[in-house]
């Protein structure tokens, strides 16, 4: 039987091992926000400055949509990726002859929950402008759930990038939640 107890206690230690070493330390040792312990996780943008816990805030919502899943019975994917490993692994396949470009970002496109981390940490060139356009704009219209944290806001992504389609679609399918501080 699917319990909220079952799932705490066995669950979720597989659940987190998809996630780097010093995240999964953090979800081990910080106790869940009381707002994220009921229901589905929302597609979100969280800003903020460096070390105010962004990055385990998404995780928390990463495994509350996990735990919903078991609970209800459902297959849901879910990915969680930080900005600089998904345009890696992009860039990867242009060397590749056995992996393509589209069956990567088919990944990120259709899974039922994408969290990226530190979104537009890198120098926004227009390969990575494109990328992104593609990726925000396929979530949008398939209204594809979609965590996102970052150091920078909309606006100063806006301004970073010289292009608003990409902010205008994160406004449109994300809360927007600005991160100051652990509490």
């Amino acid at each position: 039987m699917r319990t909220e107890e079952n799932f705490n206690n066995v669950w979720m230690l597989e659940c987190i091992k998809r996630l780097p070493p010093r995240i999964q330390s953090d979800l081990r040792h910080f106790p869940m926000p009381e707002d994220l312990l009921y229901g589905q996780a929302k597609s979100t943008f969280i800003y903020g400055e460096v070390a105010t816990g962004k990055t385990i805030r998404a995780a928390f919502m990463l495994v509350q949509e996990m735990k919903y899943n078991y609970l209800n019975n459902l297959n849901n994917t879910n990915i969680f990726v930080s900005f600089t490993d998904l345009l890696s692994e992009i860039r990867e396949t242009y060397d590749n002859t056995e992996k393509r470009e589209s069956d990567v970002m088919r990944k990120y496109l259709n899974t039922d929950l994408l969290v990226i981390d530190d979104f537009m940490s890198t120098r926004p060139t227009e390969w990575v402008t494109d990328i992104i356009y593609h990726l925000m704009n396929h979530r949008y219209e398939y209204l594809k759930k979609t965590i996102i944290t970052s150091n920078f806001s909309l606006t100063e992504i806006e301004k970073r990038i010289g292009d608003q389609r990409i902010t205008s679609r994160i406004n449109l399918m994300c809360e927007i939640e600005e991160k100051k501080s652990w509490k």
